[in-house]
């Protein structure tokens, strides 16, 4: 169970300082980013880009297809 500071309104969790947890939600948010561009950039290969670097077309098609929340 978390322990949250009621009278500070910069309250702690898990004892981290509130600067702790904006560079964790920074973090996250460049990791979505990054997975967006990367499955957008998959999705865009043509059936040759796959074949020269050995990637499975239906892998493709599953990890573009893939909402950038889910690894």
């Amino acid at each position: 169970m978390a322990k949250i500071s009621t009278s500070d309104p910069l309250a702690t969790v898990h004892g981290h300082a509130p600067s702790d947890t904006i560079l964790v939600v920074l973090s996250i948010l460049m990791l979505w980013r990054w997975r967006v561009r990367c499955r957008r950039e998959l999705g865009s290969l043509s059936e040759r880009q796959m074949r020269d670097v050995g990637l499975d077309p239906e892998f493709v098609r599953r990890e573009s297809g893939k909402p950038f929340w889910r690894a």
